[in-house]
């Protein structure tokens, strides 16, 4: 167990339903079955379809640190979010990092990404989290428009994110 996340892991399973503009939809984790839609909506981020995605949705289930979110309605995946709590090392409470969120293209606009935010929000809160991270390519405009009006901050002016493959020897 981390330090500053003994909470115990949310039951999202106990579903909950709203009414949206096109119906009743469902939030809650995925399952061994929502692999393939939720490959399609790593797809509408122009992520791959890279092995190995059932096991780490089952890996990231079993994590206490991490959650992943999905937004069903009726059968069919239109947003997910994917969070973890990063021990805080320069500060004592963690992080809330949003590793994935994506909307499909047919839901945006109508409520998901905000449904998906305060999934983020809640786990930032029942982890003890300081404050939630995440990150959007400059190719995406919309998202970032959308992450403000929420109150995220583009931390560009005093920050810079670099990233480069681990070497591994032969």
């Amino acid at each position: 167990m981390i330090a500053g996340c003994a909470a115990e892991r949310v039951n999202v399973d106990a579903f909950r339903r709203t009414d949206m503009d096109h119906g009743a939809v469902l939030q809650r984790h995925p399952t061994p079955a929502d692999t393939d839609a939720v490959v399609a909506l790593l797809g509408e981020l122009g992520y791959p379809d890279e092995p190995g995605v059932g096991e780490r949705l089952a890996a990231w289930a079993e994590d206490p640190r991490s959650e992943v979110t999905v937004v069903d309605d009726d059968g069919t995946l239109v947003g997910l979010v994917a969070v973890t709590a990063q021990p805080g090392f320069h500060h004592a409470e963690p992080l809330a990092v949003v590793v994935s969120l994506v909307v499909s293209s047919a839901a945006r606009g109508g409520g998901v990404g905000r449904r998906l935010i305060d999934v983020a929000e809640r786990f930032a809160r029942d982890h003890g989290c300081a404050a939630i991270q995440l990150s959007s390519g400059l190719w995406r405009p919309e998202a970032h428009a959308f992450y403000q009006r929420l109150g995220f901050t583009d931390r560009g002016e005093t920050h810079v994110r670099y990233a480069r493959p681990v070497p591994y020897e032969d």
